[in-house]
């Protein structure tokens, strides 16, 4: 079956999309270090894992991973390869979406422009994206990266998804791209700020950092991240 942006995240054709992302949204490539540093394999036995959920017969580690349609399931201990399984078609070598992981990448980034001194968390973010909704006044990029902003976005309505580039725009959206939808947001807001999980939060400090530096989230993370980790592939 092929996978459209109108059903690429659902079964069955989630299984080729999630390792063939860049076939349907735009993407940028973080190349590999020019001196790659593969992690070691050290295997270790699992002969003695097992699970059972209910009645269902007890299930083995390998059987566990096929069972639950894991695509990649990889286990560290002390810098080495424990356990390393790959499913629905993935290889060791083979690309595939990270999802809501991207968020953890982005607040290192955060992280490491802060600590040298090119990101301030402390000032607000409309010294870096003055055209951002008057939601985020008063909204200091420390708020912005813990999730702290009290703008209680949804992430699952269409406006968003499509403006993100996962959805099919349908041509009643006012905001058809990431930048627009954070500038012209409309939200109810917490004012304690309590921690909301929210992904507008994670896109709007993408924005932040590239404005910040001036270069791309995707070569931020490949210069202050995946090269200096000698990553073995291209992301």
């Amino acid at each position: 079956m092929s996978a459209t942006l109108d059903n690429w995240r659902t079964p069955p054709h989630n299984i080729w999309a999630f390792q063939n992302v860049d076939k349907l949204i735009p993407t940028h490539t973080i190349p590999k270090p020019n001196s790659p540093s593969p992690l070691k394999g050290n295997p270790k036995s699992f002969d003695s894992f097992s699970i059972q959920q209910g009645d269902s017969p007890k299930l083995d580690l390998s059987a566990f991973l096929s069972h639950t349609n894991t695509d990649g399931f990889v286990v560290l201990h002390k810098g080495e390869v424990a356990y390393e399984y790959y499913g629905n078609g993935n290889t060791a070598a083979s690309k595939h979406i990270i999802m809501s992981m991207t968020k953890s990448l982005t607040g290192l980034v955060a992280g490491i422009l802060s600590s040298r001194g090119e990101l301030d968390l402390k000032a607000q973010v409309k010294k870096y994206v003055p055209s951002a909704s008057h939601l985020y006044d008063n909204v200091t990029v420390q708020e912005v990266l813990d999730m702290r902003t009290g703008v209680k976005a949804d992430d699952n309505t269409h406006e968003y998804r499509a403006a993100a580039g996962w959805n099919p725009l349908r041509g009643d959206e006012e905001a058809k791209t990431l930048h627009a939808f954070i500038e012209k947001l409309e939200a109810e807001v917490d004012e304690e700020r309590g921690f909301i999980y929210s992904s507008v939060n994670t896109d709007l400090l993408g924005w932040i950092v590239e404005a910040a530096t001036g270069k791309k989230l995707a070569e931020l993370i490949g210069e202050l991240l995946w090269k200096p980790m000698g990553a073995e592939s291209e992301a």
